[in-house]
């Protein structure tokens, strides 16, 4: 048998040898996947600095799989400037941006939304949710570490203002809210204004308020409204 562990969290399995990472990491508890080859867990999965298709890698040996996947733009110098952080959390990967308080942008940084492990896509999540409520709160509480790690291994302490947009799914698991309405006719959310609270309300580690943008409509979120702002280079 072949031992797999999972990180950051550790999670660790035993296996036959020739199982896919996807097969191990269905056992391990970690992914809900309907094994269709679609190759968005393409960046999911890395192994000794390399990233494997979990559906088609085969494990031989004892193996360690980081799931820890992220990418990072910074102007290190001005890190202490940070004063507002804009965030765009889309189904496969979660983008920030961090500007100072006349507004330039001092980084940015990309990570996996580790939700994927539920399914590759918004339809997968909401069956997951259906099937078993209990997963809305994991599914929130993984986002939200995430989320938190950007913050705190920063030391970021003047951070004044937070803006989150992402699709109607995203939104609604982000503030704890089931997204099953959105899943079926006639297709629509549970709320589509504008919220803003404090930022410990959300889950959010900062003494910060908090603007999550307004829906459009079951399928259109507030994404698209900021994509400009999270991906802009100034």
């Amino acid at each position: 048998m072949i031992r797999v562990t999972f990180l950051p969290d550790g999670e660790s399995v035993r296996v036959e040898e020739g199982t896919t990472l996807r097969e191990a990491a269905i056992k391990a508890g970690l992914l809900y996947c309907k094994g269709d080859n679609c190759n968005s867990c393409w960046s999911l999965f890395e192994i000794g600095g390399e990233y494997k298709q979990g559906c088609t890698f085969e494990l031989r040996e004892d193996v360690i799989v980081n799931l820890n996947s992220r990418g990072e733009n910074w102007k290190w110098e001005n890190i202490s400037e940070v004063t507002k952080i804009a965030l765009d959390i889309g189904t496969t990967t979660i983008t920030a941006a961090f500007f100072d308080e006349l507004g330039e942008k001092i980084g940015s940084e990309v990570v996996i939304n580790p939700q994927i492990a539920y399914g590759s896509d918004v339809v997968s999540r909401i069956e997951a949710i259906n099937r078993d409520a209990n997963l809305l709160a994991k599914m929130r509480s993984k986002l939200l570490k995430e989320v938190n790690q950007m913050i705190e291994k920063r030391h970021l302490k003047n951070v004044e203002e937070i803006g989150i947009a992402g699709n109607p799914c995203m939104e609604h698991i982000l503030l704890g809210v089931s997204p099953s309405g959105i899943g079926e006719y006639p297709y629509e959310p549970e709320f589509k204004n504008a919220a803003q609270m404090n930022a410990r309300e959300v889950g959010i580690d900062a003494g910060c308020e908090v603007f999550v943008f307004p829906l459009v409509s079951g399928w259109v979120g507030g994404r698209y409204r900021c994509y400009g702002i999270v991906n802009r280079d100034t």
